[in-house]
């Protein structure tokens, strides 16, 4: 996720709408495989093609978001919507801090 801070002290993120949306689904319905992902996605008006939520559910389970269940092939949220929240804040904090990483 990067984070813009502008001149008249507006705060944008971007980069992180389709991860955002990828975890509601996940907590929305528990576990879910890839396809189900997409699905639910799509029920919301959200057409994502199938590489593209293997590709975010991946870099979700590198940064320990999410863990896949290689035996179902399902992914769960290892994390609640108020942990990711929290992160996103700091990572804000951060940033008027002057601090790096984003």
């Amino acid at each position: 996720m990067r984070i813009t801070i502008h001149p008249d002290g507006r705060i944008t993120t971007h980069g992180d709408d389709l991860s955002r949306a990828v975890l509601e689904a996940l907590w929305q319905g528990g576990g879910a495989s890839n396809g189900a992902v997409r699905a639910r996605l799509e029920a919301v008006g959200r057409a994502v093609a199938p590489t593209t939520v293997s590709t975010t559910l991946s870099r979700l389970c590198a940064d320990g978001i999410v863990m896949r269940d290689a035996r179902t092939r399902t992914y769960t949220a290892r994390w609640t919507r108020a942990q990711y929240l929290l992160a996103v804040l700091r990572r804000v904090a951060d940033a008027l801090r002057g601090g790096g990483g984003l």
